[in-house]
């Protein structure tokens, strides 16, 4: 077993890190200062409101599949 082959030439860099899950959010220009002393709470507040508003659309979308004429039968085609 010798040395491990260097390695290949040409090759960019690999990329640097992802930040690790659950960690507090990057910093948005104009806001900080803002809630710095619990970033992990108003993080989870602003996911919240977002998982929030995705779910009201996904119920306006299925009531307007219910007034369509496009809908359950047309698709399972």
């Amino acid at each position: 077993g010798g040395p491990p082959p260097p390695p290949p030439k040409g090759l960019p860099p690999p990329p640097p890190a992802l930040p690790v899950a659950g960690g507090p959010p990057p910093p948005v220009a104009g806001v900080e200062g803002l809630h710095h002393h619990l970033p992990e709470a108003c993080y989870n507040h602003q996911l919240h409101q977002q998982l929030d508003i995705i779910a009201q659309l996904r119920a306006v979308n299925r009531q307007i599949m219910k007034k369509s004429h496009y809908h359950n039968d047309d698709l399972k085609n």
